[in-house]
C-alpha cells in the first residue's frame, strides 16, 4: 500500500493544476478537491505516477518526467506531517546514514519498498530498489533526498534493472 502522504506529496508536486487534469485524477479515484484515502494500491499508485507524468508534461519521455517529479515531490513530501518528520531527521543524520536508511526511509510512505546498500568503492555506492517501474521516479527522489540531507553534486544513475527492481549507482561530494 501507498500511504495517503505520498499521494498528498505527489499532488502537491502537480500543483497548480488545471480542472482538466483534475478530472483526469478523480477519473482514476484520486480526487484532489477530496479527502484522500488512508492508502492506496500499488497498481493505484503505478496508474496514479503514470498520470502525474503525463499531466506535468504530455507528450514527454516519462522516464525524464518522473526524474523532474522525483526531484519536485521530495520538496512538497516535505510538506506532510510525515514527510516532514522524515527530511527533519534526514538533516540530522546526513547523506550517509541517509543512504543506509533508505528502507525505513521509502516506508514512510509506502509498506513494500526494500533497499540494499553496497559500496563497491570508498565514496561510490551502489543501491538496489525493489518495485522499480520508473527508474527516473528513483532517481530523483534518491538525488533530492540526498541532497536535502546536506550532500551536494549528487548523481544517481541506473546501472541495471533486475527482475522487481533497480540498481543505482549514488555519488556526492
Amino acid at each position: 500500500m501507498v500511504f495517503s502522504q505520498t499521494v498528498e506529496g505527489l499532488l502537491r508536486a502537480l500543483a497548480p493544476m488545471s480542472a482538466t487534469s483534475k478530472q483526469k485524477l478523480a477519473a482514476i479515484g484520486v480526487d484532489p478537491d477530496q479527502r484522500l484515502d488512508a492508502a492506496y494500491s500499488r497498481e493505484k499508485w503505478l496508474e496514479l505516477i503514470h498520470l502525474a507524468c503525463d499531466i506535468h508534461h504530455p507528450g514527454r519521455d516519462r522516464e525524464e518526467t518522473s526524474y523532474e517529479l522525483g526531484c519536485r515531490f521530495m520538496g512538497t513530501y516535505g510538506q506532510t506531517l510525515v514527510g516532514k518528520a522524515m527530511l527533519t531527521a534526514l538533516r540530522v543524520i546526513g547523506p550517509r546514514r541517509a543512504l543506509d536508511r533508505m528502507s525505513r526511509n521509502f516506508r514512510t510512505g509506502n509498506n513494500f519498498s526494500e533497499t540494499k546498500l553496497t559500496e563497491p568503492s570508498p565514496g561510490r555506492y551502489e543501491l538496489w530498489c525493489s518495485h522499480v517501474t520508473l527508474a527516473g521516479w528513483y532517481r530523483g527522489v534518491i538525488e533530492a533526498g540526498l541532497s536535502l540531507a546536506g550532500a551536494s553534486d549528487v548523481k544517481v544513475t541506473l546501472l541495471r534493472r533486475e527482475r522487481e527492481g533497480a540498481v543505482f549507482q549514488v555519488e556526492w561530494k
